[in-house]
C-alpha cells in the first residue's frame, strides 16, 4: 500500500515483497572528477557508515559506476543495500531502448539486479510537450519495465515526476504490474496534496525529492524561525556528539524539513557530499524527536506552489 507501516526505518513495497528503507542518499549532481576526487565514493561511504542502506541514482546522473565501486569497497553484502536507478527521457524511445537502458544501468553499477527502477520523467526528449507521442512512449516504456521485473532484473518498478493524468492510463488498465512508487518534488512550499491523495487511494507510495528545495529552503526566513521555535526549551546551547549529530537545544532547518516529511509519511533522499550532514540527515529523519502539531500546522501553511526542479505539469 501507499502508507508507511512495519517499522519506522522501512516498509514493504511492490505487493509487500521488497523491503524499502525510508531514508536514501540522493546523488543528483554528485559527480567524481576524473582526476580522482572521489566525491561520489566518499558520499556513499559516509552514508553506509551512518546507517543508510538505500542509494538513489539515475542513468542521467552519470555516477552509477562510482556508486557501484563504493558499494563493493564497503564489503556490505549487495542484498543488504537497496539501489534505485531511473531510465532517462532520451532512453524512452521504444520498448527495446528501455530494456537496453536497464541493462546498461546494471552494467555500470556492476550488479545483476536493481531493487527499484523508475521512469525518470513522463515525457521523452526532443518532442513537443503537447505531442501525443509522450503517452504512447510511456505505455511502451512501462511494458519494458514490466518485462524486466518479470525476468528479475528489477525487484520493483515505479515512476518519477508523474502527474495524476500520467498515472491514470497505467492505473486504469494499461499496466499489468502497477507502479509501486512515484518519486516527486515535495516540501512545505510544494506539498502536492492532490497528487498525494490520488497515490494514496491507488496504493502508490509517494517519495519526496528536493526536501530542501534544492537548498533554497535552508535559508527561508519562515522555515528558519519555525526551526528555532521547535528547539527544546531552555536556551540554545548545543552539544555536538562525536558522530557530528547535534543534541540539545536547536533544530536545524534541514532537520525540520526532514521531520516534516517523516510526519507526512514520505520517504526521503536528502543529498549531501558532507559526511557530517549525511550523518545528521538520517539522524534527524529517524531520530526520536517528534514535531509538535503546531509546528506541522505552521509548515503546512507555507504551501504556495513554489517548485524548484523541472516542471512535468505541461507534458501531455
Amino acid at each position: 500500500g501507499g502508507s508507511m507501516s512495519v517499522t519506522e526505518k522501512g516498509c514493504l513495497i511492490q505487493e509487500s515483497k521488497v523491503w524499502f528503507p525510508l531514508v536514501g542518499l540522493g546523488t543528483f549532481r554528485l559527480r567524481s572528477k576524473s582526476g580522482g576526487d572521489n566525491v561520489v565514493e566518499n558520499a556513499v561511504k559516509a552514508a553506509l557508515e551512518s546507517g543508510y542502506r538505500r542509494i538513489d541514482t539515475a542513468s542521467c546522473y552519470r555516477n552509477e559506476v562510482n556508486i557501484g565501486q563504493a558499494i563493493r569497497i564497503s564489503k556490505i553484502p549487495r542484498e543488504d543495500i537497496f539501489i534505485t536507478s531511473k531510465v532517462a527521457p532520451k532512453e524512452m524511445k521504444s520498448f527495446e531502448s528501455v530494456r537496453a537502458a536497464v541493462d546498461d544501468i546494471l552494467a555500470r553499477i556492476g550488479t545483476s539486479y536493481l531493487d527499484l527502477c523508475l521512469l525518470h520523467w513522463p515525457g521523452i526528449s526532443g518532442v513537443d510537450v503537447s505531442s501525443n507521442l509522450h503517452k504512447t512512449r510511456r505505455k511502451s516504456a512501462w511494458k519494458a519495465l514490466e518485462s524486466c521485473y518479470i525476468e528479475g532484473k528489477v525487484r520493483a518498478i515505479g515512476v518519477s515526476n508523474f502527474e495524476v493524468r500520467h498515472l491514470k492510463p497505467l492505473m486504469e488498465g494499461e499496466a499489468l504490474i502497477l507502479p509501486c512508487l512515484n518519486q516527486v518534488e515535495c516540501h512545505p512550499l510544494f506539498q502536492q496534496r492532490s497528487l498525494r491523495e490520488y497515490c494514496k487511494e491507488n496504493g502508490i507510495m509517494i517519495e519526496a525529492y528536493s526536501s530542501f528545495g534544492e537548498g533554497n529552503l535552508l535559508s527561508h526566513p519562515r522555515i528558519k524561525s519555525i526551526a528555532k521555535g521547535e528547539g527544546f526549551k531552555g536556551g540554545e546551547e548545543k552539544k555536538e556528539e562525536p558522530d557530528g549529530s547535534i543534541i540539545g537545544r536547536m533544530m536545524t532547518p534541514a532537520a525540520l524539513l526532514l521531520k516534516w516529511a517523516y510526519h507526512k509519511g514520505l520517504p526521503v533522499i536528502p543529498k549531501s557530499s558532507s559526511p557530517k550532514r549525511i550523518s545528521a540527515n538520517i539522524a534527524a529523519y529517524l531520530g526520536p524527536q517528534k514535531l509538535s502539531l503546531k509546528t506541522v500546522a505552521l509548515l503546512d501553511q507555507l504551501d504556495c506552489g513554489e517548485k524548484f526542479a523541472w516542471d512535468p505539469r505541461r507534458i501531455a
